[in-house]
């Protein structure tokens, strides 16, 4: 295994060494005798590990052997309608998330906002409100101290509540715990392509009422709102649709789950148990209390390169087939090694016994074997390995059911040679092994080809070129019609251009002189058409009987028609769910420094000081918003690259228009003085206003968190610059859209995570 510039040391370090521990060997040796049962099996465990080849998810390698011993993933917790049930959640989830694991809720069961609490002579506030207390509770718990919560926040579209919850992440930054999901069944989809947009979804039976003609949402504080009778209000399969395209297009959200799909491969919802919910990130759908260990096998391991140059390398599907006996058997034996977080948890668990095994370096795997990902030779590679990877798993299951015992939900069933687990395979993202086995993630293309790298054993940046590019590409150089003499001088200067022009646009396929057949094999992930992206999670879900996780992405340019097609188009080709990231969609973000240099590796210059004295002339933008109760008029200014001021006038009718203003002049004031900007931007998000909480179409929480958002949009739209000391022209520097919260660097959006992955120091939001 490759220490890959430090990013495994400091992985190893910060995330799951233990006391004694010094290398990846420790970590194999006391994860391979926790979890075997015989001398045997703990030197097979060790040697799949050590190898590369097989890496259980992150809890299992952080806990196993030692006293916290809780080794799963992925949870699903029910969530009921009472305060005592949705209370005993949110100290379940509490548990859960403490012990390294991941939650999925569907908030179904919970009544519609504005519907009638007979217990209390109220009404109740509806799922998204509870969604808040829960994504508080995340944020506060650190799990374990070594790896970060993550949920999925899921409701059935036919939720009174549907609409509120799709545009509840709208507002960049809200529920930054939460990945959500809309669970869609086929009927639905079925009118969304037949174009019957009437046709009813739900009915919102008690938050809307007719004020003056016009249908309005109920004042909450005010139940009786003078006295008139709330009115039913039908919300039809087009608003809804709408609703879910728009959220996807703006910013990734939510994702879709579809529900006939995901039952079809449940052996238990003709008995009357259907999967309502998943994981964090959706490759695994689950009932209610249960848990799944999840692992992944690393392709690029099983590549056979020859020695004879006129044979191509071949994949050995003998040794795949023995790690997929050996890893099945390890995560079996994790079912009873875990210590669980609950009770209600370990008896189901041990009830249904569901792994996830899955895989990750597809991309490797391709590239080394010379197959373009969006090739149909390429899909047909992964479909096989998919198949494979579940028919010999089921052989090891049914194997180890005739040693160990059946599944005790099948037993319960009365079948015959039935497998050991419940469930056998999914495809998770592998945000943090993948790095540890130092290949491609999950069945994800390759991001980014070069990228820079903060080395943090030596305490420098470094650049990483992809190690398969970098051979492929020198070897292609070396190949070109070229003279010795310009080979000799223009082989270094070459391969240089290429990286520079992969480290600026994220690219190779604008590089005139190379070769055609090398940029059809060397395309990544915004290189390659939507479509080929689904085909290839379509080809893998066809032989997996969990989900995938899996980002289909899309250009900057995508359309709202593009992102409906591709969700029409998941849904008939057989997914379980889709979820995707539009290129710089995310745009409401702290702009930083890219930490690549420029060409002429000029430094950053120091930041404005602002004037003592306002300049005549600043530049600067005027934001039109809405909020609760009016409309707002934010003006910020800047100098250079610095924001120097920011107005806030109020128009309409209502509004705090004196408050405002004098919220204007004292965030002048304070930015004048030297206060950073952003610390007004995260001071006023935690600023609540009902009145702009309750209207949809406001841009934040209330004035001063629309405010925020305005700040935070202006320091998007300011270009960074640099001084060249030589010439002293000023450089423009790339603007990092997406930034990681550790280190700052671009983040990829892949392996059905909206919340990212980070290729420089291994941050993922859903490892």
């Amino acid at each position: 295994m490759s220490s890959d510039n430090g990013i495994v040391e400091a992985i190893l370090k910060s995330r799951i060494l233990r006391e004694g521990e010094e290398t990846w060997d420790d970590v194999c040796d006391r994860v391979a005798r926790a979890i075997g049962d015989t001398e045997d099996e703990r030197h097979d465990f060790y040697a799949l590990m050590k190898s590369g080849q097989f890496i259980p998810n992150s809890p299992t390698l952080m806990n196993a052997g030692t006293g916290i011993g809780q080794l799963s993933a992925c949870f699903v917790l029910p969530i009921g309608d009472s305060i005592r049930e949705i209370h005993q959640c949110y100290m379940n989830t509490a548990l859960v998330h403490q012990s390294g694991g991941g939650t999925g809720f569907n908030f179904s069961d919970i009544r519609a906002r504005g519907s009638p609490v007979k217990s209390t002579d109220g009404v109740a506030s509806g799922p998204v409100s509870f969604m808040w207390a829960l994504n508080a509770c995340t944020e506060v718990i650190k799990q374990g101290g070594r790896r970060r919560g993550a949920n999925m926040g899921i409701l059935n579209v036919t939720h009174p509540d549907i609409l509120q919850f799709v545009t509840c992440k709208r507002v960049e930054g809200e529920f930054a715990n939460f990945n959500i999901s809309v669970m869609i069944p086929d009927w639905f989809m079925e009118k969304v392509k037949s174009g019957c947009r009437d046709h009813p979804v739900a009915v919102n039976e008690c938050g809307y009422v007719e004020v003056d003609g016009k249908l309005v949402l109920r004042d909450l504080d005010n139940p009786d709102h003078n006295g008139l009778e709330p009115m039913h209000r039908v919300i039809t399969v087009g608003e809804v649709w709408d609703a879910i395209v728009e959220g996807m297009w703006q910013n990734g959200e939510p994702g879709v789950l579809f529900y006939d799909r995901i039952n079809a491969d449940n052996p238990f919802y003709d008995s009357g148990e259907a999967i309502t919910a998943s994981n964090p990130c959706g490759e695994e759908p689950l009932l209610p209390y249960e848990s799944c260990n999840l692992g992944s096998i690393n392709l690029s391991k099983f590549v056979t390169v020859c020695d004879d140059e006129n044979r191509k390398p071949t994949f050995d599907w003998s040794a795949y087939q023995q790690a997929i006996n050996t890893a099945v058997r390890f995560l079996d034996n994790v079912v009873d090694k875990n210590v669980y977080p609950l009770p209600e948890i370990h008896e189901q668990t041990h009830k249904t016994r569901k792994i996830g095994l899955g895989v990750m370096g597809l991309h490797d795997a391709l590239l080394i074997m010379g197959i373009p990902y969006d090739s149909e030779e390429a899909r047909d590679f992964a479909g096989r390995v998919a198949k494979t990877l579940y028919g010999r798993a089921r052989i090891a299951s049914v194997n180890l059911s005739k040693e160990r015992g059946v599944c005790p939900a099948f037993a319960e069933t009365g079948h015959v040679a039935a497998p050991r687990n419940a469930a056998l395979t999914c495809i998770a993202p592998t945000g943090t092994i993948a790095f540890l086995a130092n290949c491609s993630h999950s069945i994800e293309p390759v991001f980014s080809w070069v990228y820079y790298r903060e080395n943090s054993i030596v305490g420098e940046r470094v650049k990483v070129v992809h190690p398969i590019f970098e051979r492929d590409l020198k070897a292609t150089i070396a190949s070109l019609p070229l003279d010795s003499e310009q080979l000799r001088v223009g082989v270094d200067a070459l391969f240089n251009e290429v990286c520079e022009t992969a480290l600026r646009t994220g690219s190779i396929q604008s590089v005139p002189w190379l070769p055609e057949e090398f940029k059809r094999l060397y395309k990544c992930a915004m290189d390659i058409p939507w479509l080929d992206h689904l085909k290839m999670q379509a080809a893998m879900q066809e032989y997996i009987d969990g989900g995938i996780s899996k980002t289909i992405n899309l250009p900057e340019t995508a359309t709202r028609e593009t992102v409906a097609d591709a969700i029409m188009a998941a849904w008939e080709h057989g997914c379980k769910g889709f979820t995707t990231y539009r290129n710089k969609s995310r745009q409401k973000v702290v702009m930083a420094l890219s930490d690549a240099p420029t060409v002429s590796d000029a430094p950053v210059k120091e930041p404005v000081t602002l004037p003592k004295t306002r300049p005549a002339c600043v530049e600067g933008v005027t934001y039109k918003c809405v909020s609760g109760c009016c409309e707002l008029f934010v003006t910020v200014n800047h100098i250079g690259t610095a924001i120097y001021e920011v107005f806030v006038r109020t128009a309409g009718k209502g509004g705090c228009e004196a408050n405002n203003e004098a919220l204007g002049r004292a965030i002048s004031v304070g930015i004048q003085g030297g206060i950073d900007p952003e610390k007004f931007v995260r001071q006023f998000s935690k600023v609540r206003c009902d009145v702009a909480r309750h209207n949809h179409n406001a841009l934040g929480n209330s004035c001063p968190d629309i405010v925020g958002h305005c700040i935070r949009m202006a320091k998007n739209r300011i270009e960074k610059t640099v001084l060249n000391p030589d010439t002293g022209c000023e450089t423009v520097i790339k603007r990092i859209e997406n930034p990681c919260p550790k280190c700052g660097h671009e983040l990829g959006f892949d392996g059905g995570c909206n919340s990212g992955t980070c290729q420089h120091c291994g941050w993922s939001g859903c490892s």
